[in-house]
């Protein structure tokens, strides 16, 4: 649907008040701005050559895109199917100038929408179109309510009114036929005739009246293609052709013979842009240019050209119902009618299948009959709120109660109509989802469960969580779990739900027996519906009669099987099928991840054992040049290890404080013996050589791959709190935690153990000098935790 404007009612700008408000607010552009921001409606401005060169907000929100990514744009790129129509009407706005309005229709992922849309040309000062103002309001909701409403309006009245006849003719030829007679007697036409064509513009039908032998002519020149050439033009233009000489205009008619003088009017049988054929008719010279005869011509053209419409409408009608009616009878959802009154005028068969009672024990009654309780009060409620206009879910579930007193739950989608008497009505469609429903809750214990499994590291404990959830959860009694050995090229039983034989623990991978080794060489679940019917079967139990298995998989790699087996020929459906992949799905995962861990728990193993032998070198290399120093390193390693767990520092932290210990004076290996021998007192240079040993230490060990900063660790562990220490002069949080930790276990150990150059003055000196020193040159958290370890008996293993 589309229009045009010619009057544009001019923006006043003018006013004092608006000026003020413009002038307060900065400028006009910040108006518009507010304007565009908050308009629910799509405002948008293209050039002339169809880019959009501004979009409001609600464009960019129709479009899901920011407004980035739309300037610049043109129709082609952000609407391809509706590009040229859209572009058409922009043409007409810019050569028009004036406002065009129109109805499109627009496709936006993947659902049609409908827009009333205003395009308003912007001129610049000498009037030449520069631009396109476009304002567009969403009309989808309303258009397809109405659509949906007068569909449903017409298709009601079919039903009621599908006996009765009407008061119009329903026959085609009687029509065209009695139009012509009609022509001829009451209005004195000398010749009429009318002709239909089909598509193809051949001749189809031929109906005439007063033509006598010519009729034979016409039609046959019209069957051969040759139209006269009152026809031809008739043909070409919409309207009543008129024929003023024929003897010159129309010289190859065959009926001007007959009656030269007569005149004729011709005109194309159309409605609703078909094209059914042509109407001609003789008539008296001196009525031919009267307006009102062709007048009466053209009104009667337009009632004939509406009859082949109404009637080809009618067929299409009563094609459409039974169509209809068929779908709505053969439907799987169930379709009924319910008036204001909740009771029921209409259900069709699958709503019998959903409540269990027959039509006649349905009809007349009021739905919530139906109904359990709670859901009694739910409808009820909706129904009342829709009736209302009240904004509701489309959607909506509730139990319905079938005739044996079970409950099935159904989901159901309605509308409100009324029919042609005007009263209220409700077409309600139901959809069972008793089946869904109970999927969705056992997939959802599927996935809790598998969600604990994965949880696991120990895959016995993974294995047997499965085949109880297979018996738990889906019903499935005969459960078994195979693991694939690629050592043994078997399938190797993991965990079972009822005793297996032993000699059905393992099957041969490579064997052409067996369902679960096939369905673990091609990673596809197979179902045996009656196992008898197939050679592959084993009969791990003679009772059994059916069998599913499916493949555990990680990515495209079988790991195992998961199969169970009924005593009950086709035991397991569709449902079973899906409901056992996910559990395998959800086990396979798990026991991946056992695996993983495990190989990691063995690499994390081998290289705690590779460092342990580095630092047992380190050490050993360290005994040989100085006996002190290797042992006063253990001693260290040692106390940190304790103040570390002391002070409840993570596993990982611990591990690092412990390594670092252990090696913390490995730069001692670069001072002379002689030096760490001395029995007196340092000289200022040896004691600068000894405070070298941090850093020497930070060289040796920068070099090995530790999963922890020893080296940053090892190089700080002389630093004090304020800043005091060597050899950076870092201060307090500067220093690591445990470089702060070693520093502390240093101090004591070396305080309370004997030194060539003096003997040990004690653990209460060391710990006096710690208490001391708190929060100067040590972390107070570590020398409380210090203290706290000896309070607890700690004491050095060596």
């Amino acid at each position: 649907m589309e229009g045009d404007s010619n009057h544009t009612e001019p923006v006043d700008f003018s006013s004092e008040l608006f000026r003020a408000v413009v002038g307060r607010a900065g400028g006009i552009e910040r108006i518009l701005r507010a304007v565009l921001a908050g308009a629910q409606e799509i405002v948008f401005v293209k050039d002339v050559d169809g880019r959009y060169i501004l979009v409001n907000p609600a464009f960019a929100r129709l479009l899901g895109r920011p407004t980035t990514q739309i300037i610049g744009k043109t129709d082609s790129e952000l609407f391809p199917t509706e590009a040229e129509a859209l572009q058409n009407d922009d043409r007409r706005v810019l050569s028009a100038g004036k406002p065009v309005h129109t109805m499109d229709r627009i496709t936006l992922a993947g659902e049609e929408r409908i827009f009333l849309t205003t395009k308003i040309p912007i001129q610049d000062e000498s009037g030449s179109e520069i631009a396109i103002c476009g304002l567009a309001a969403e009309l989808t909701g309303e258009v397809r309510a109405r659509e949906q409403l007068t569909h449903l309006n017409r298709v009601l009245h079919a039903l009621r009114k599908v006996n009765q006849l009407t008061t119009r003719e329903k026959d085609k030829n009687r029509l065209l036929q009695g139009v012509c007679d009609d022509l001829a007697e009451t209005r004195g036409y000398r010749g009429v005739w009318i002709a239909l064509f089909d598509n193809d513009g051949s001749l189809t039908s031929f109906f005439h009246s007063g033509l006598g032998k010519a009729a034979t002519t016409v039609q046959g020149m019209l069957k051969s293609g040759r139209f006269m050439e009152c026809a031809r033009r008739a043909r070409e233009r919409p309207g009543v052709v008129l024929i003023e000489d024929p003897a010159s205009e129309c010289g190859d008619c065959p009926l001007l013979r007959e009656a030269p003088e007569h005149r004729k009017l011709v005109a194309r049988l159309e409605y609703d842009g078909k094209l059914y054929g042509l109407i001609a008719a003789e008539i008296p010279r001196e009525y031919a240019a009267v307006k009102e005869e062709q007048d009466l011509f053209s009104e009667l053209v337009e009632d004939v050209g509406f009859g082949l419409y109404r009637l080809e409408a009618e067929a299409a009608r009563r094609e459409s119902e039974e169509r209809f009616r068929s779908i709505v009878e053969n439907s799987h959802a169930g379709i009924m009618m319910i008036d204001a009154n909740y009771r029921i005028v209409y259900i069709n068969e699958a709503i019998t299948r959903v409540f269990g009672w027959e039509r006649s024990e349905v009809i007349g009654h009021d739905f919530r009959e139906f109904l359990d309780e709670e859901s009694r009060e739910l409808v009820t409620e909706r129904y009342r709120q829709r009736q209302a206009g009240e904004d509701v879910p489309a959607r909506y579930e509730f139990n319905v109660l079938g005739k044996d007193g079970s409950k099935r739950r159904v989901e159901i989608a309605s509308s409100v109509i009324r029919d042609a008497a005007g009263e209220v009505r409700t077409i309600a469609q139901l959809l069972d989802i008793t089946a869904r429903k109970r999927m969705e809750e056992r997939l959802r214990a599927i996935y809790s469960l598998t969600r604990q499994l994965a949880l696991s590291t120990d895959p016995e404990e993974i294995a047997d969580g499965a085949v109880k959830t297979a018996r738990k959860v889906l019903g499935m009694r005969d459960c078994s779990l195979y693991l694939i050995d690629r050592e043994k090229e078997a399938l190797v039983l993991a965990a079972h739900s009822l005793a297996v034989d032993p000699k059905y623990h393992e099957f041969p991978l490579a064997s052409d027996r067996g369902i679960m080794a096939a369905v673990a060489q091609t990673g596809v679940a197979v179902y045996l519906p009656d196992v008898s019917r197939d050679p592959r079967y084993i009969p791990v139990r003679e009772e059994n009669r059916s069998e599913l298995c499916v493949p555990l998989k990680v990515g495209k790699r079988t790991i195992g099987v998961l199969n169970v087996e009924s005593t009950e020929r086709d035991a397991f459906g569709p449902e079973d099928q899906e409901l056992l992949e996910s559990l395998a799905d959800g086990v396979a995962v798990a026991l991946e991840g056992a695996r993983l861990y495990r190989e990691l728990e063995q690499e994390h193993a081998r290289l705690r054992q590779t460092l342990d032998g580095i630092i047992a070198a380190l050490t050993a290399t360290i005994e040989l040049r100085d006996p002190y120093t290797a042992g006063h390193q253990l001693r260290v390693a040692e106390l940190a290890t304790a103040i570390g767990e002391e002070m409840g520092l993570c596993s990982d932290k611990i591990e690092a404080i412990r390594y670092a210990g252990l090696v913390h004076d490995i730069g001692k290996l670069a001072v002379p013996a002689e030096i760490l021998a001395k029995p007196s007192e340092l000289t200022a240079a040896e004691y600068a050589i000894i405070k070298s040993h941090p850093e020497q230490a930070y060289d040796i060990l920068k070099e090995i791959d530790f999963p922890w900063p020893v080296a940053d660790i090892v190089l700080q562990h002389h630093e004090r709190l304020d800043g005091s220490g060597y050899p950076q002069g870092l201060k307090g949080d500067e220093i690591r935690l445990e470089s702060r930790i070693i520093a502390v276990a240093d101090v004591v150990e070396a305080m309370s153990s004997h030194r060539p150059y003096r003997p040990a003055r004690g653990i209460d000196a060391a710990l006096g000098e710690i208490r001391k020193n708190k929060g100067k040159l040590y972390d107070p958290d570590v020398v409380d935790a210090c203290l706290a370890v000896f309070e607890k008996g700690f004491a050095f293993s060596q």
